[in-house]
């Protein structure tokens, strides 16, 4: 790294060639009275594992966790905006979806998501939410860009925590949701996820069909 800075979230592309990460001011983060909110204004850079110049793709208020999908030439990053598609060869960010949902008690209107991971076949997302875990499909082609309201009932969506979720993520190939909370892991495999149309996402449970888990002992 060139760049005195702080990393953080740093990702493999999926060739092995290069790393993505996070890249904010140190200096402006040490001396911030305090900090807000799941995004702070940083870089996306690329990193060759081999050496040789770095590569800014994108700038911004950003957060969560760079990630890909189908394909290899284009990151995916939270923005003010969203879920920014970022592709590999510089060509700026895109929105790729936005979500909204239930904020903390004192929050009446709906609040951007915390954080979204996009499934590997990209069919999926991922959102967290005042620390609660929802499961919703993505919108048909020709919608891309257009924001899905947590708090409004809908046929493909399904919150899938209860006592919550600090850190989540899905498996390589894309048919387990993994989360944990405090030292306990989870694992729920998307087919076991039921959708019921005639009910909104709110009653559940993690412990529910296909879900197992184990507590780590530190």
């Amino acid at each position: 790294m060139q760049t005195p800075a702080y990393y953080t979230s740093p990702v493999f592309a999926p060739d092995g060639q290069s790393l993505l990460v996070l890249r904010s001011s140190n200096s402006v983060r040490m001396h911030s009275y305090m900090e807000y909110g799941a995004l702070r204004d940083s870089q996306l850079v690329r990193l060759p594992l081999a050496g040789g110049p770095e590569r800014v793709l994108a700038t911004g208020s950003m957060g969560g966790k760079p990630h890909f999908a189908q394909g290899g030439d284009v990151a995916y990053v939270l923005m003010k905006s969203g879920l920014n598609a970022v592709r590999l060869d510089a060509a700026g960010p895109r929105t790729a979806v936005n979500v909204v949902g239930p904020g903390w008690y004192f929050s009446e209107a709906p609040l951007p998501a915390d954080d979204l991971r996009l499934s590997p076949d990209g069919r999926w997302l991922l959102a967290q939410t005042a620390q609660q875990l929802h499961l919703v499909a993505l919108p048909g082609a020709g919608e891309e860009g257009g924001t899905i309201d947590l708090g409004v009932a809908t046929p493909r969506h399904r919150r899938i925590t209860d006592v919550g979720a600090d850190f989540f993520e899905w498996s390589r190939d894309g048919t387990q949701i993994t989360w944990a909370v405090g030292s306990t892991f989870y694992r729920r495999p998307l087919d076991a996820v039921a959708f019921d149309p005639h009910t909104r996402a709110t009653s559940v449970s993690s412990a529910g069909a296909g879900v197992r888990s184990f507590v780590a002992n530190v």
